[in-house]
């Protein structure tokens, strides 16, 4: 979401990977509190908060960690894979690892000397060959794609087509043999939709994605939006559009959790600028957020969100959940956050090689085991390796609801407080002697026969 830049390169071959791996320095931090972004700091590569981000970045025996003395350079492998002068490592990473080959769309771009803003502006969709390492444009017609992910059976890419000019926004199919493109969903009741960021797939082929106004902010939509900000969920089986929020100021990016029942969604208006500019005074959203439904899909009691994690510093992008470890990994705070989902707590942030400022988004190894992260850097791509874990001990309760004020993550000890107990046992005491002030009374009372029977009924 910077600024456009000028995009004066050829159509192919457009540059050659780097293959340098280098070690990097994985510093200790703890807390919230603790500033990974300061200068004292400027030369780690990763922080580690917890010993669990530690064995994540290859810290296997835990020594280092145990230790007390973790500043030290870990085998993480960091390898910066291509580089340009433009933002073109941008957004929707996306890979075919049968195919070796890695997707992903630019920043907003205009032609050589032409106005790098309104109408002018283009977005292109790239792909990187892992096995030759070289970078090209894919000439798909597709309006300014953004957010990507593959189709359900794996095959085809799933694209956020913003729009331009009058043209609304889509998500569009994307076959990668023969670039044909067809339109999934456009708009809801008529009305065409904004300018779709982000997007998932469930594993029953439903579709969750964002769609704020960013096309009318940036210049590159024309007229005035239809739709508010918007988080939707589509069903190609029923064809139906559901709005699932439309309390967020600038939905943008998207991470399903199928088994927690949440999908997640980072409010980028805070990357807007200060309050004052709009001559507002409201402070704007830079957090995640978790949106709940229901097993099936559906909204759970309505339109809901809780706030999960702030961003501290600028604003959090992308989003990528790892399943089998259930952690939240988000671009924010100049790096990739890693969130334990079942304790809500920052484990450690990843920032990347030596001279790489800035990550929007990456692409999280999926399965327990040694694996590559892939991450998008705007005039970078580079990766690290990372040791995903097995699995996580915390358990997950389906039978939550937002009304109660909680959610299906992390684990929640529901129930009355310890002083509502107190408070109740001291009261239910207090009814039992009065019961037998009352019983006492009554013996010594001299009641005729036809009087009443006095009852004293206790209140459960």
């Amino acid at each position: 979401m910077s600024s456009p830049s000028v995009y004066a390169m050829p159509a192919v071959a457009l540059l050659i990977g780097l293959s340098v791996p280098v070690a990097g320095r994985v510093c200790k931090g703890s807390g919230t509190s603790w500033d990974g972004n300061a200068a004292a700091n400027s030369d780690c590569q990763c922080i580690a908060m917890s010993q669990r981000m530690a064995v994540l970045l290859g810290d296997s025996d835990g020594i280092g960690w145990a230790s007390g003395v973790f500043n030290k350079n870990l085998p993480i492998a960091l390898q910066t894979l291509a580089t340009n002068d433009n933002q073109i490592f941008h957004e929707g990473p996306v890979l075919f690892s049968e195919r070796h080959e890695l997707y992903f769309t630019t920043n907003r771009m205009a032609l050589p000397g032409g106005n790098t803003s309104g109408l002018l502006q283009h977005i292109d969709l790239m792909k990187f060959d892992l096995q030759t390492n070289n970078v090209s444009i894919v000439h798909a017609n597709i309006h300014m794609p953004n957010g990507m992910t593959k189709t359900l059976d794996g095959q085809k890419l799933l694209v956020c087509s913003q729009g331009h000019g009058a043209v609304g926004g889509a998500i569009v199919e994307l076959d990668l043999d023969s670039l044909a493109v067809k339109t999934v969903v456009s708009n809801y009741l008529g009305r065409p939709l904004n300018s779709p960021n982000d997007i998932d797939v469930a594993s029953n082929g439903d579709l969750y994605f964002t769609d704020p106004i960013y096309g009318f902010v940036q210049g590159f939509r024309s007229g005035h939006p239809q739709m508010g900000n918007h988080v939707y969920k589509y069903s190609p089986n029923t064809d139906q559009l559901m709005v699932l929020s439309d309390t967020l100021s600038r939905p943008n990016g998207l991470a399903l959790w199928e088994e927690g029942n949440v999908v997640f969604v980072s409010d980028s208006s805070f990357y807007l600028g200060p309050p004052w500019v709009d001559g507002d005074n409201q402070l704007r959203q830079n957090s995640i957020y978790a949106i709940e439904i229901k097993p099936d899909g559906t909204m759970m009691n309505g339109h809901h969100r809780k706030i999960l994690f702030n961003a501290g510093r600028d604003i959090q992008d992308g989003l990528w959940v790892y399943r089998p470890g259930k952690l939240l990994f988000a671009a924010g705070n100049g790096g990739i956050e890693v969130w334990d989902l079942c304790t809500n707590s920052l484990l450690g942030l990843i920032k990347g090689p030596p001279g790489v400022n800035g990550i929007t988004q990456f692409i999280v190894p999926d399965a327990p085991g040694r694996g590559t992260l892939y991450v998008l850097s705007e005039t970078a791509l580079w990766s690290m390796m990372l040791d995903m874990p097995e699995s996580s001990s915390c358990s997950l309760d389906h039978n939550t609801s937002l009304d109660q004020e909680t959610l299906s993550f992390p684990p929640v000890r529901r129930g009355i407080p310890a002083w509502g107990v107190a408070a109740i046992l001291l009261a239910v005491v207090g009814v039992l002697l009065g019961g037998v002030a009352v019983a006492l009374s009554l013996k010594k009372s001299a009641v005729p026969e036809s009087a009443p029977m006095v009852e004293i009924e206790m209140q459960q």
